[in-house]
């Protein structure tokens, strides 16, 4: 919120009654429309930050502060603070692309300031967001005499499809598909057909969307002038090539054609089981995935369903060819799947990152949620089999004694009685059991569970707590050193540099190209929060870093003003982990400004979280 736009709300906080227009304009100096864009710029600075009161306006009557229970004293609050800026709002980020690169004309800054309706100190801070989003895709903004979007066109149109379709809300889809696909659905819709019946394969529902999105993008910019530069001839789909020319009265040239089926060559496409076994998967796949599982077997002792490996090469093959093309494509689960199922995720990253070959594929960070789908239910299985051994201490006869095992392995197959012992033995078992499974009081401090000979439901309910008990304590940690701390950082890359300080204080052999390489696959970005956890069998303590931005930066169209790093040394204990990382990221959601000013607490120090 820039200093005009404080003292027209200060004002009205100190107002009673509506206000008209004319007389604030007289009062400010300001024009009637410098006013009203104020207006909405105040409102969306509110609604940001959480703030149901608003600034009504009444035909008529002018303009009030309408103020909600006990909210005027946190409106001074962030007033007197200037902690927190405006954010950018999407529907003037979609309606700025459009016309940034969908129309002929040039904007200038007070130009498309006026066409957002807004002002120009916003639209800076509009711009800064917008970057961020351009940077993933190596675009940026160059402001000259008019604003231009810079950048490879291949990348430009990736970047429109990424935002435009995927991370776009139905309503905004609805608004914004017109512009691309207008009158033209129809012949989109024939040349899809085209290409599923020369694949042999049907695309979903999704895909086939997608890419017609992707088409009224292509034939859009084509005949604005932005095609892109042939390089060879083209030998492909000559149907689809002549269709596109006849209907749109344009050249579109072999590299405009190579790219389109690249593209469409790494869509989503139905499946059934016939399909599974008839896909062909090239050999580089073939040795990668195997790789992958002989890790995984290795790890984690489980035999995978015979499919698993088929579907995982499919993916990971589609992932690769996405990659190669540099085809980033968003999974609408990639945040639930990393908040939700944070220890699989985490356990699949540390597999890629164990493999030398693995590792050097570098895949988007949406690839990884996509195959650590499809192995969470192989990590359900094994979660289901942990197994317990014991050792079965009787005084009584050995019928008595066999029938006992058998019946608590029938009912309890997760627990394997391994040896048949009297209670002199116990001290030469103990290493190789879990716990011991007794009919009589132990006077030996041993771990145990007392049931009858009998193994009645009820002892076999006993035996069930016992068994709970025992895998919360191997999910035990230890005393987790945790650090909070204010920052300065003036822009992404110097917060990434700071990053890397407190990582490599835990990973001394550690390097910045491998950290940056790991960061993007392993955050996760909330509202004002930046959430990064890792595992690494160097560090030499686990470890949270709690972060307080001094400056809001823009991370992929989001500020941030707050990061989190957690860094855990790997061990088996990886579901309370997952909790205290569930946990963890519910506390950092909160903006931190209405944290210091709601609990009053300092943001330097350190402390220790305890988890038991």
């Amino acid at each position: 919120m820039n200093q005009r736009q404080r003292k027209l709300l200060l004002y009205l906080l100190s107002q009673k009654h509506y206000q008209p227009i004319q007389e604030l304009c007289g009062e400010f100096g300001f024009s009637e429309k410098t006013i009203r864009n104020d207006i909405k710029a105040i409102n969306a600075y509110l609604h940001m930050n959480e703030v149901t009161s608003r600034i009504q306006t009444k035909r008529g009557s002018g303009v009030r502060m309408h103020l909600m229970e006990r909210e005027e004293e946190y409106v001074r609050y962030l007033l007197e603070s200037r902690v927190l800026e405006i954010k950018p709002d999407l529907d003037r980020f979609y309606h700025g692309m459009i016309l940034l690169l969908f129309r002929q004309e040039p904007y200038t800054m007070d130009t498309l300031a006026d066409e957002l309706y807004t002002n120009r100190l916003q639209l800076k801070e509009d711009l800064l967001c917008w970057e961020s989003m351009l940077r993933m895709f190596h675009l940026k903004i160059t402001k000259g005499t008019h604003l231009h979007i810079d950048g490879d066109e291949r990348q430009l149109r990736l970047f429109v499809l990424y935002y435009f379709y995927q991370r776009a809300d139905k309503a905004m889809i609805m608004s914004i598909e017109p512009v691309f696909l207008q009158e033209h659905q129809s012949l989109f819709r024939d040349i899809l057909r085209l290409y599923e019946d020369a694949y042999r394969y049907r695309f979903t529902a999704n895909a086939l969307h997608h890419f017609s999105i992707y088409l009224g993008v292509m034939m859009k910019r084509i005949q604005m002038g932005y095609g892109l530069q042939e390089q060879t001839p083209y030998v492909g789909n000559r149907r689809v090539h002549t269709m596109l020319q006849d209907y749109f009265h344009v050249d579109v040239n072999g590299e405009e054609m190579r790219f389109l089926e690249q593209l469409i060559e790494s869509g989503a496409r139905q499946w059934n089981r016939s399909m599974l076994h008839e896909f062909v998967v090239n050999e580089e796949t073939r040795q990668l995935s195997a790789r992958f599982f002989a890790l995984l077997k290795q790890e984690y002792h489980g035999e995978p369903d015979e499919e698993l490996p088929i579907l995982f090469s499919i993916l990971l093959q589609t992932a690769m060819i996405r990659k190669h093309h540099a085809m980033r494509v968003l999974h609408y689960n990639d945040t639930q799947v990393k908040f939700d199922s944070m220890a699989e995720f985490l356990s699949v990253m540390r597999l890629f990152h164990k493999d030398e070959k693995l590792r050097g594929l570098q895949l988007y960070e949406s690839e990884y949620t996509r195959l650590s789908m499809l192995l969470l239910p192989y990590f359900h299985q094994l979660d289901m089999q942990v197994r317990f051994r014991a050792g079965m201490i009787v005084n009584c006869s050995l019928e008595l004694a066999y029938y006992g095992r058998m019946r608590i392995s029938e009912a309890l197959p997760n627990i394997d009685i391994v040896r048949i012992l009297t209670e002199d033995e116990i001290d030469a078992a103990a290493a190789e059991v879990d716990f011991f499974i007794t009919f009589d009081y132990l006077h030996k401090q041993v771990p145990n569970v007392e049931i009858s000979s009998m193994i009645q439901d009820s002892d076999i309910q006993k035996l069930q707590l016992y068994l709970k008990q025992l895998r919360q304590q191997r999910s035990a940690l230890q005393p987790i050193s945790c650090s909070m701390c204010a920052h300065h950082a003036a822009d992404e890359d110097a917060l990434v540099s700071y990053l890397f300080q407190c990582y490599q204080e835990n990973c001394k052999t550690g390097t910045y190209e491998e950290f940056t390489a790991m960061l993007p696959m392993h955050r996760l970005l909330l509202r004002d929060c930046m959430l990064v956890v890792l595992y690494d069998e160097r560090f030499s303590e686990s470890f949270i870093s709690m972060i307080a931005l001094k400056k809001q930066l823009y991370i992929e169209g989001k500020g941030i003003r707050q990061v989190c790093l957690a860094g855990f040394v790997h061990t088996s204990y990886e579901r309370l982990q997952k909790q205290l990382c569930s946990a963890l990221l519910l506390s950092v959601m909160q903006p931190l400004p209405i944290m210091v000013y709601r609990k009053r607490y300092s943001v330097t120090g350190s402390f220790i979280f305890q988890c038991s």
